[in-house]
């Protein structure tokens, strides 16, 4: 190849180069855009990833209250329990000692039974019914099939 051909496709070969070079830039340009697009795209992303895990938050929260909730329901029941227990446990130790005072002696168990009718207001039903007459203002049902005494 000569100068003067090597010149010349030089000269062919340049402009189509300059309208590439002109074209690479435009494409350059419109990846940089690309580029702030996916950037931002990123930057909502963490803050939507943020607010999803914000929200998955608030929603076991939510959960741990509901749960909460219960639980205080379920001590409050407890406690009554605990109170009825207490009430039949004085009533309990109240009769035990007005009987001891009185030489007439009934059995724990019995008496246990005894004080809960007291405390609930309800019948004793039983077979030992010599037995649960001692204690006084229980209501006392013979269940021994054998005739009122």
């Amino acid at each position: 190849m000569t100068k003067s051909e090597y010149q010349e496709l030089v000269e062919f070969i340049a402009p189509r180069f300059d309208r590439i070079d002109v074209r690479l830039d435009t494409i350059g340009e419109r990846f940089d855009g690309i580029d702030d697009r996916l950037h931002r795209m990123e930057v909502l992303e963490e803050e939507n990833r943020h607010q999803i895990q914000i929200q998955i938050v608030a929603e076991a929260v939510s959960g741990v209250d509901g749960k909460l909730e219960a639980f205080r329901s379920e001590v409050a029941v407890g406690f009554r329990d605990v109170h009825g227990l207490l009430r039949t446990s004085q009533l309990v130790l109240d009769r035990r000692v007005t009987r001891l005072e009185e030489g007439c002696v009934i059995g724990a168990h019995d008496l246990w039974l005894a004080a809960a009718c007291l405390t609930h207001g309800l019948r004793m039903a039983t077979a030992n019914v010599r037995e649960f007459r001692r204690v006084p203002a229980l209501v006392v049902e013979d269940w021994s099939g054998h005739p009122p005494e």
